[in-house]
């Protein structure tokens, strides 16, 4: 059976990295497709894969062969299992006027500033699984911000996505999509051979793996929910001390993130919100088994709006952009508004909502929305997202938006 080629988002913006910068990290999750899309530019020639022990014995003894064997740009995949060869690269490197790319499947490899200092000219660059805009084929690729210019540009390229809550069941790894059977026992067979080899495996958790699948099946029933450390040594039967070692595995190797509240008041000291990164693999952890099950689930409004916030930061990610500093959760108690974005001095109220009709107390919600943190920030378009059949706008300044604006 012949490979289906999904053209990755990443693709222009690398190919246009690649001509002025020397050195570029990609990193995300295992099994996003980091080294497919690197060999969609590179020779197999040349790379160099650090998953091999004696490859990384031979690169940390001599980083200078190790440049000297390829002489024009090269890859080195996986730069998480040997740190050190980074710092004998450096010296040699600064040299010589050779490109570097690295993979590595730590998305938080840089979390202090001596690592983001450690090569210059470097540009750091993070791929997810497939968006919608990939597996439909759209090339449009800026950041999801509803202003009135973005939603009319979209416009021009707009696609209805069929089955979302499919979509939903399977996930986004692109290997799930080279396959013409879609069946929802062959993504059952996926996921169990995922969780195997990628999780459980590279986790070294063999010992302790009934306990550690327990523990990411309650993270995932949790996703779309502030972090409660607690909750989860409670409901998983684990010691704290444990859940904060295995939750730093999840967020270091992308399975999960957090999202940082809207603290519109510059007081209160919140929780995070937790994200499951692939709501497939969400599914699996949490034994819904089927789409059917997923759409008729207890977790389907936190499964959904996870669905539609990893979209929405996958149009950052696949800019080029980072979306800390942008997107919020809004931390109201029970408030039907569940995304904040904030940019150039404008706020963005975003509800989601996985069912077509809207209940009546929601334009109630915005009218309520505490969302000035200074007398700076104007009120931008405020936005439902869900799967409507078309744009709505249900007040002036407030817009019913079907999910394929993102």
């Amino acid at each position: 059976m012949q490979a289906v080629f999904i053209k990755r988002a990443l693709t222009s913006l690398l190919e246009n990295a690649l001509k002025h910068r020397r050195c570029i990290f990609i990193t995300g999750p295992l099994g996003a497709g980091k080294t497919s899309l690197l060999k969609t530019l590179y020779p197999k020639e040349s790379f160099v894969n650090l998953d091999c022990c004696f490859v990384r014995l031979d690169a940390f003894d001599s980083a200078t062969d190790l440049l000297n064997k390829y002489q024009g740009s090269f890859v080195i995949d996986e730069i998480q299992k040997s740190k050190p060869v980074l710092n004998k690269l450096k010296d040699k490197f600064n040299k010589e006027r050779q490109v570097l790319v690295f993979t590595s499947s730590n998305t938080c490899i840089f979390e202090n500033s001596e690592k983001k200092n450690l090569l210059p000219e470097h540009m750091h660059l993070e791929l997810s699984g497939l968006s919608l805009r990939e597996l439909y084929k759209v090339d449009f690729n800026a950041p999801f911000l509803p202003t009135e210019d973005y939603l009319s540009t979209r416009e021009q390229e707009l696609i209805s996505y069929n089955d979302v809550w499919g979509h939903i069941f399977k996930g986004n790894y692109p290997a799930l999509y080279q396959s013409n059977d879609l069946s929802d026992s062959k993504v059952q067979e996926y996921y169990s051979e995922y969780f195997a080899h990628y999780v459980e495996g590279l986790y070294s958790v063999h010992r302790d793996c009934i306990k550690f699948a327990k523990f990411v099946a309650v993270v995932a029933s949790c996703t779309n929910c502030k972090l409660n450390l607690s909750k989860l040594s409670r409901e998983a039967e684990i010691s704290l001390a444990k859940v904060k070692k295995w939750l730093s595995l999840l967020l270091h190797t992308g399975i999960v993130y957090l999202v940082k509240p809207y603290d519109y008041q510059k007081q209160k000291r919140q929780s995070c919100k937790i994200y499951f990164r692939d709501t497939g693999l969400a599914c699996y952890a949490t034994q819904h088994i089927t789409c059917e099950t997923t759409k008729l689930s207890l977790y389907a409004s936190n499964l959904f709006k996870t669905f539609v916030v990893n979209e929405m930061i996958k149009s950052y990610l696949n800019a080029g952009d980072s979306f800390e500093d942008t997107l919020f959760y809004y931390p109201v108690e029970d408030s039907l508004i569940d995304v904040v974005l904030e940019k150039e001095n404008t706020v963005y109220p975003v509800a989601i909502h996985k069912n077509k009709l809207l209940p009546k107390e929601l334009i109630t919600e915005f009218n309520h929305f505490k969302g000035e943190r200074n007398t700076k920030l104007k009120r931008g378009l405020w936005v439902v997202l869900g799967l409507f059949e078309k744009k709505t706008y249900l007040k002036d300044n407030l817009v019913a938006l079907p999910i394929s604006y993102i």
